[in-house]
Formats: structure tokens, sequence, C-alpha cells
């Protein structure tokens, strides 16, 4: 008998507080890890496969996010795939600008939902031509009053931890 990948154990993990939801169905959340497991030989497969850098960004930046393989953070990491393959590419750096959000997700709905991905390769190639044309990095937005409390938080318990040994 085989044991379960880490991918199903990661996931495995994330899903024990959803046990307690009435909706969740085991059998759904089965169906994913094997589906997603199936999916990601493929994709990689697709990627090595592609000899266009920006074809590269545009499909693997799409594909992960619509494989989903985690229960979440998976536009960040799609994000930063994409950035990785950009400068594979000879591409720079791109950042999606909070004030974007709505256009990127928009993007993505349309070439996942319209089968029709060119607005998610305008948009990506909107935000290079940015970047070639000097435009810096967006900001990092300032941390909510929320994130500040807690890095406070823990600065506190450090100090106190710290104090102890």
């Amino acid at each position: 008998m085989r044991s379960a990948s880490v991918q199903t154990k990661f996931v495995a993990a994330q899903v024990v507080s959803l046990r307690d939801d009435p909706k969740f169905d085991e059998r759904w959340l089965e169906k994913q890890i094997v589906a997603v497991r199936d999916a990601m030989p493929s994709f990689f497969d697709l990627l090595r496969e592609e000899s266009h850098p920006a074809v590269r960004v545009v499909l693997g930046h799409f594909i992960f996010v619509y494989i989903h393989p985690y229960m979440d953070g998976n536009g960040r990491v799609g994000s930063f795939l994409m950035n990785t393959m950009m400068a594979s590419g000879g591409y720079p750096w791109a950042v999606i600008p909070v004030t974007d959000r709505n256009a990127y997700v928009n993007a993505l709905e349309k070439a996942s939902v319209g089968e029709d991905i060119v607005p998610f390769a305008d948009f990506l190639a909107g935000l290079v031509q940015k970047r070639l044309a000097g435009e810096p990095l967006p900001a990092v937005p300032k941390a909510s009053p929320r994130r500040r409390a807690l890095k406070q938080l823990n600065e506190v318990t450090e100090s106190r931890t710290g104090a102890l040994s």
C-alpha cells in the first residue's frame, strides 16, 4: 500500500476544519485531490514544450490558477510563477497592483468561463509594457490596523520569550 503524497497530506491538513461545515463533501475533496494530482504533470509538460516565453507566462499563470492546487494562495503562487517565467524569458518582473485586482479577476474569468484568453494576455502584456516603459513596481500597501496590532503582539511576545531564556 502506498503512502499518501505530500500534496494529499497538505490538502487534508487544510480541510480538517471544513468537516464541521454541513456543505462539506468528502467525495468532492477526493476528486479534487485526484484531479490536481493528474493535472500538475500535464501543466509542467505544457510549460516545458512551449518555446515562446510570453505564451509560457500567460498560459502558465492562467492554467496554474485554473487547476487551483491549494486551498489558499493560488493567485500569489501563480503570480510568483508568472514572474519567474517572465525573468527566464527576459521580461521584467511585474506586480498586479491592488487597484487592478478586479480587472485581473475579470480577465481570468473571461479566460476560464468565456474561453477567451485574449483579455488576460492583454492584461499581462499591459503590466510588462508599463515596466518596459520605466514605470516602477507599485508600492506595497500600508499595513492594516489589524496587521500592525499583530506585529506589535509578535514583538511583545518575542521580547518576553527572549527575557525568559
